[in-house]
């Protein structure tokens, strides 16, 4: 598939990822009484250097990269779970 093909869905899906992400960001730093901006750029959808080296302006670089990595670690353990599971149980063929 080329660029023109993908242009589309990528924006569409970038909109969608930012929007409901920020509506989990909020949610999460009211719940659990973390701060905003920590949250905003600590569950952002972008690699872990970006958003800490934005964050340490702000001055919540180490707890962004904190966070990042705990996700990090958490979606590379989750998701191949998932897959094999769905695979299981004949949902996905792989």
């Amino acid at each position: 598939m080329n660029l023109q093909t993908l242009w589309r869905p990528a924006i569409l899906i970038t909109f969608t990822l930012v929007i409901k992400g920020l509506a989990i960001r909020l949610w999460t730093s009211r719940l659990l009484n973390i701060d905003v901006i920590t949250t905003i750029f600590g569950a952002a959808p972008v690699g872990i250097s970006g958003m800490s080296l934005v964050g340490s302006k702000y001055g919540v670089g180490s707890s962004v990269t904190n966070l990042h990595a705990v996700r990090l670690i958490t979606v590379l353990l989750i998701i191949p779970l998932v897959v094999k599971c769905l695979n299981i149980f004949g949902v996905i063929k792989s």
